[in-house]
């Protein structure tokens, strides 16, 4: 799958195909940070080049694949905060009902494994205090 995103990075006409061959592939693992690095920019790009309804579909229904198998929360939660305003625009702009239903799904799927990342985060900062206090006792 790497030869393909560079593919469209390097051409950006091929966006639309490269979204056609993701959206083809079944995610059976868990997705990591290292996977989300690699795919988001790809995934933003498609809403920053006028890309088709079509395109646009297809890229959200792979946004909220993956975003099922997100792995650790914590992890996902910058390219959340990178994906949410794209998605939030995109419901708020595409007039296709279908679409926005997408949207909108994936959108609540975000916010979900949102939660749970900044619980997480919150649970790790409280750990890092205690373990602070514990060493300047």
């Amino acid at each position: 799958m790497v030869p393909i995103l560079f593919k469209a990075f390097e051409d950006l006409n091929e966006i639309p195909n490269t979204i056609d061959k993701i959206s083809s592939t079944t995610f059976v693992q868990n997705v990591d940070a290292p996977t989300l690095a690699m795919i988001t920019p790809l995934l933003l790009k498609t809403f920053q080049n006028n890309a088709t309804y079509s395109v646009k579909r297809q890229t959200i229904v792979i946004i909220e694949n993956m975003t099922k198998l997100v792995d650790d929360a914590y992890h996902a939660l910058e390219f959340i905060e990178k994906l949410h305003p794209i998605l939030t625009k995109a419901h708020d702009e595409i007039a296709e009902p279908e679409v926005r239903a997408v949207t909108e799904r994936t959108l609540k799927q975000l916010e979900r494994i949102e939660i749970k990342g900044k619980e997480i985060l919150i649970v790790k900062n409280n750990k890092i205090n205690e373990l602070f206090n514990l060493l300047n006792e």
